[in-house]
């Protein structure tokens, strides 16, 4: 009996130390032990490191011009289609009557410019790699921080505390 408990207790202490500490959700969100952790979080746990945190930071900044570009183009696309769907449409200005009495219509053009389209378009293709490589960022530093916890030479003990027990008969 002994030795199954003392087996069990080695094999759990082995696999608390092989399994990894942060992992990367999708969105750019950082998990530590199945516990979603904020940036600055992030950020005060590797101040040590800067190469870690000068990635992760990039990685971020990555992450937010691409949210910028990305919600910025699609609102420029909406705005501009909303705009043109509820632009006033004038009657037609009679210039003058023709020969037999037909009215001469003055042309007018309504026809809105087409440059925010292509803006807007143009703002979210661009937006796609960007996103993207944000994403290869925070993962290389997040592998970065696994590796640096793993290689820790340094280990504290927070508490301990002996019990002994004598018993007599």
């Amino acid at each position: 009996m002994k030795k199954i408990i003392l087996s069990l207790l080695l094999l759990l202490s082995l696999s608390t130390f092989s399994q990894e500490v942060f992992t990367f959700k999708s969105g750019g969100r950082i998990l530590q032990n199945g516990k979603l952790i904020s940036p600055t979080d992030v950020r005060a746990q590797f101040n040590y490191n800067q190469n870690i945190i000068n990635l992760y930071d990039a990685g971020r900044v990555r992450k937010t011009f691409g949210n910028v570009l990305l919600y910025g183009g699609i609102s420029l696309v909406i705005g501009k289609f909303i705009l043109d769907t509820n632009t006033y449409i004038p009657t037609p200005k009679i210039a003058g009557y023709g020969y037999f009495g037909n009215p001469i219509i003055e042309n007018q053009s309504t026809e809105s410019s087409r440059y925010p389209y292509y803006i807007g378009g143009a703002m979210i293709l661009s937006a796609i790699p960007i996103k993207i490589g944000f994403s290869k960022k925070i993962r290389k530093a997040i592998l970065l921080m696994n590796e640096e916890i793993k290689n820790q030479k340094t280990t504290s003990i927070e508490s301990s505390s002996f019990i002994a027990n004598s018993i007599t008969f």
